[in-house]
């Protein structure tokens, strides 16, 4: 398994353990990510999810090794990729959900974090969305075109001017900041967790 969960009190820790490969995403690991997520919103004692890459990378985007891309027809319209399912169950996702980004994130997963509802990273994390190095269509405004055509890095610190992380921890006690910051949200009242639910009302007939 390349996906662990763990319940830690009202928190539903989902960890990528893929370190070899930079926690990069294969289809193996999308699936196990689908089911993590699934799991977590079924769980009726936790009100957080909160997701973490193992070792320096929070994740390297998706796997594009060869043997990896070549497991299924990509010209096959009636396939629903991994990475589809995923991010749909990331906006569905009925739970108050944290992003703990301890090291560079890449591509897709850089992408969806964006989707998460507050974000942690560390001070040395940098965001990267490589797409035109690799012949991928990219749109975007001011910044983030800057990112997504010219491949330029976002800092953490720039992530936090830009409202696109919460807050900074340093490199070498983010997982202890950050499991401290999950631990004293996890005390809130339940009905927190309420909120999601109520905020996307108008998406949960999708499947």
């Amino acid at each position: 398994m390349s996906v662990r969960t763990e319940v830690k009190g009202t928190a539903f820790w989902i960890t990528i353990d893929n370190p070899k490969r930079a926690n990069a995403l294969s289809v193996q690991i999308y699936e196990e990510l689908i089911r993590a997520f699934d799991a977590a919103n079924a769980h009726e004692d936790t009100i957080i999810t909160v997701m973490i890459g193992e070792g320096k990378y929070y994740s390297s985007g998706k796997d594009l090794n060869p043997k990896e891309m070549a497991t299924h027809d990509h010209a096959n319209l009636d396939i629903e990729a991994g990475y589809s399912r995923f991010i749909r169950r990331i906006i569905m996702h009925r739970k108050v959900l944290i992003g703990l980004v301890s090291g560079p994130v890449m591509g897709i997963a850089y992408t969806t974090v964006g989707l998460f509802d507050y974000v942690v990273c560390a001070d040395s994390t940098y965001f990267l969305c490589p797409f035109t190095t690799i012949g991928v269509c990219c749109e975007g405004v001011s910044s983030a075109m800057e990112m997504l055509l010219f491949n330029e890095p976002m800092t953490a610190e720039q992530a936090l001017r830009r409202g696109y992380a919460s807050k900074i921890f340093p490199k070498d006690e983010f997982v202890q900041k950050a499991t401290q910051l999950v631990e004293k949200f996890s005390k809130l009242p339940k009905y927190v967790g309420s909120i999601i639910p109520f905020e996307y009302a108008g998406l949960k007939g999708a499947t």
